[in-house]
């Protein structure tokens, strides 16, 4: 009975310290790159308005951005994180950055600006 009780206990507790994944979406409210954190609002899933602190690690991975420094307050992103044992921080796996309408637009623009050079580049007639 003991070995039983003993293996159960085992097995409680190995769940306990189960590394627990999120995914947020949201605003970066702040960035303190000098401790590999940053702040982000995001809505969590029951509606409620949510800040969290996420720390970022050596093995986090980037999309859209290569670094936590090339974040900007009010930046639009997708951060995987986990979080191991429960009740400490979150810790980012992933950050994605996640491209605005403006940013879009101005991505456009600038092909298009170079479309138009290219075009006028080879309209001149070689001398």
């Amino acid at each position: 009975m003991k070995k039983l009780s003993l293996a159960i206990l085992v097995i409680f507790l190995g769940f306990q310290a189960t590394a627990s994944a999120q995914t947020i979406s949201g605003k970066v409210a702040s960035i303190d790159a000098a401790n590999s954190k940053l702040t982000v609002n995001y809505l969590a899933p029951e509606g409620t308005e949510t800040k969290s602190e996420i720390a970022v690690k050596s093995d986090t991975t980037y999309s859209g951005i290569s670094s936590l420094e090339e974040l900007k307050e009010d930046d639009s992103v997708t951060i995987e994180t986990t979080q191991l044992p429960e009740g400490s921080s979150l810790v980012a796996t992933s950050i994605s950055k996640d491209l605005s309408l403006d940013s879009l637009k101005e991505q456009v623009d600038q092909a298009n600006l170079e479309t138009v050079k290219d075009e006028a580049a080879a309209s001149v007639p070689a001398h």
